[in-house]
């Protein structure tokens, strides 16, 4: 269950956002998801701050790569995340873990077509972005337990808004669409991410039980998008 969590944080990170030289209508793309190509990388910088344990706050990195075209068409994306903890300006821990996901593109959104770390849930058709958002729009998955007939957890996805404005490190970016995950088991947990069906992610905050270095405790990640390459 603690590895889960962790796991989890890192395997459900991926949403859209359109750059301020963009002309594009709220929630809408002529070409959406161009960005779901070989090679394509998103680089993501932050902080994290731990409720309790040996070290409280941190800094935070994420690398996302897609790897390979699959037979399917889908694409396998490799997203990587480390942690580092400081005592004054010295490093004194660090931390990292990494998932691997598939990807692909349906009738009308993009989404996660399997999830390797949890393959008893219902990720295998987790609508990431749509290509046409609304605001109000919602979507479930469901970690089951030992049976699928006792889920363990159902996590609900909802579209806060198509119209915000990100600034982060690698540019201005309008029209994101906002959304908002929640848990069914655990009130504190939330995932709220940004983005466009032309740049992927650009920002993202996660809260959730992790068990970093062994301590039980809920852990909070702010990170932005600081470089890509596509």
């Amino acid at each position: 269950m603690k590895k889960f969590l962790v796991s989890a944080f890192i395997a459900l990170l991926f949403v859209s956002c359109s750059k301020d030289d963009d002309v594009n209508n709220p929630g809408t793309s002529d070409v959406p998801f161009v960005f779901l190509k070989l090679g394509n990388e998103w680089r993501y910088s932050g902080d994290i701050i731990l409720d309790s344990g040996l070290y409280t706050s941190g800094s935070y990195s994420s690398r996302i790569f897609i790897s390979s075209l699959n037979a399917d068409s889908s694409l396998s994306a490799i997203i990587g995340s480390s942690y580092y903890f400081f005592e004054g300006t010295l490093p004194i821990a660090s931390f990292s873990d990494g998932a691997t996901q598939l990807w692909s593109i349906k009738d009308d959104y993009w989404a996660i077509v399997n999830e390797p770390l949890h393959p008893s849930s219902s990720l295998k058709q987790l609508p990431i972005l749509f290509n046409n958002n609304t605001v109000g729009k919602k979507w479930e998955v469901t970690y089951y337990g030992e049976t699928p007939i006792a889920p363990l957890e159902i996590r609900t996805r909802e579209i806060l808004s198509v119209s915000e404005t990100v600034e982060v490190p690698a540019g201005i970016f309008k029209n994101c669409v906002k959304v908002k995950e929640t848990s069914s088991k655990d009130p504190e947990y939330y995932y709220i991410y940004w983005g466009t069906s032309k740049d992927g992610i650009v920002k993202y905050e996660k809260r959730w039980l992790s068990n970093i270095y062994l301590f039980e405790t809920y852990a909070t990640v702010r990170a932005e998008l600081f470089s890509k390459k596509f």
